[in-house]
Order: C-alpha cells, then sequence, then structure tokens
C-alpha cells in the first residue's frame, strides 16, 4: 500500500493499491488509484479519535474539567473557517501538547448560551478538578487566557 500527498485543485489526494495474486504459478499484480477527499479521512479520524476517547471522557461526567477547544463545522474564528481537516489539526495539536481528548459535546449535555452544542467537537484535559477554581488555575498555570482554556462542569450523557 503507497500514498502519495500530492494534492490537485480539488485538494484530494490519491492512494495506491497494489495487489498481487498467484494462479497456477504466474503471479499477476493489479494497481487501483483510489481518490481520497482530505475531509472526509479527516471526519473519519475525528470519529475514531472520539470512539478512542469514550472510556476516558465516561470517567469525567460530574467532575470540572478543562476545555481548550470548541469547534464545529462552519465555524469561522481567528480568521479560519473551520471543516472537520481544520478541527483536526486544532485538536491534534491541543492532544499533543496538554493530553488531551476529544469529545462529541452532542453525546452529552453541553449548552452554549442555552443550546445544545450538537455538532460540536470539544477538547478536554483529561483530569477532573474538585472545583471549577482548580481547573481555571490549571488554565493559569500553564499560560493559558481564559479565551483559550475554560472551566466547566462536564454533564451527563444525553439521552
Amino acid at each position: 500500500l503507497t500514498r502519495s500527498d500530492d494534492s490537485s485543485d480539488d485538494q484530494s489526494s490519491t492512494t495506491a493499491i497494489t495487489s498481487a495474486s498467484t494462479l497456477a504459478g504466474e503471479t499477476t499484480t493489479t494497481a487501483t488509484t483510489v481518490a481520497i477527499d482530505p475531509a472526509q479521512a479527516a471526519s473519519d479520524q475525528l470519529q475514531q479519535l472520539i470512539t478512542q476517547d469514550r472510556p476516558t471522557v465516561d470517567t469525567l461526567v460530574g467532575g470540572w474539567v478543562v476545555q481548550l477547544s470548541a469547534k464545529r463545522v462552519g465555524l469561522k474564528a481567528d480568521g479560519i473557517e473551520y471543516g472537520p481537516v481544520e478541527i483536526l489539526a486544532d485538536h491534534t495539536t491541543l492532544r499533543d501538547t496538554y493530553g488531551a481528548i476529544l469529545v462529541d459535546a452532542g453525546a452529552f449535555q453541553f449548552q452554549s448560551d442555552g443550546s445544545p452544542m450538537v455538532g460540536w467537537f470539544l477538547t478536554i484535559v483529561s483530569q477532573t478538578f474538585a472545583a471549577k477554581v482548580d481547573a481555571a488555575q490549571w488554565c493559569t498555570d500553564n499560560g493559558l487566557a481564559a479565551n483559550r482554556c475554560l472551566a466547566r462542569r462536564f454533564p451527563s450523557p444525553a439521552t
């Protein structure tokens, strides 16, 4: 299996799949090129991270946590219009830096301005704190401004 990261105008990449089979002593090799949609690949990876992180996420319910990012497809912030590729890049940076995990906000009773946060991806530090002030102190200790780091109670799963 090989992959080419050369992108065309539509920003898709391709993967060349080579398979070999042997029949009556003769080997036949077949190559197939498949276009890969970067947005779909990023969306798939986001879903894999949500699934992978779910056991840890479930241990956070009811505690105070640190939220490092909240993104949804179509959000415009900091000069970026977020799609799956941008959301994955944002999360990956925070995951690598702080050991954060990814949460599907719609799977829990997260709200923003009184509305459910369906469709939002939250990057959360995988640690609970006894009180809001303790979670906020984590932000301060890590040099993160209040507009980049938020202490919040982790709600119950959505019903």
